[in-house]
């Protein structure tokens, strides 16, 4: 199986775990634009445990929080846990516009480990596709 393969299967793994974690529907919040939210979710983005963060961003990704672009640019430009990156590059990839899709063609440069330059090309991939739909 290529590193690709192997990548995108972790991804979904990881967002299959992650759609009924850390989300309690007692807590929702509206942004400015309509989108509900989980509010305690934006909290965990800055959490200690790397796993919170990255199930936080996961799971706003999925519930269309593009207001968290920048904090997402932000994980994969900064974040030490290759991880976690790995996952702000998924959670960009389904909320990102072109500052993000420009954001992930600079980070593939720059980006040391293999394995998430295989998921930020992934990544650029389907934005691209997706802008190309639309």
């Amino acid at each position: 199986m290529t590193r690709f393969l192997k990548s995108l299967l972790v991804v979904g793994i990881i967002t299959l775990f992650s759609t009924s974690l850390y989300a309690n529907p007692g807590y929702q919040a509206y942004h400015a634009d309509g989108k509900v939210f989980n509010h305690k979710l934006l909290s965990r983005l800055d959490h200690a445990n790397v796993e919170i963060r990255t199930m936080a961003a996961l799971k706003l990704a999925e519930q269309g929080c593009d207001f968290i672009q920048d904090r997402l640019i932000d994980m994969v430009q900064h974040e030490t846990q290759y991880e976690a990156r790995i996952v702000a590059v998924v959670a960009l990839s389904k909320i990102g516009d072109d500052a993000a899709l420009n954001a992930l063609k600079n980070q593939l440069d720059q980006e040391q480990r293999q394995t998430v330059k295989t998921v930020i090309k992934g990544a650029i991939y389907l934005m691209e596709k997706k802008e190309l739909l639309s």
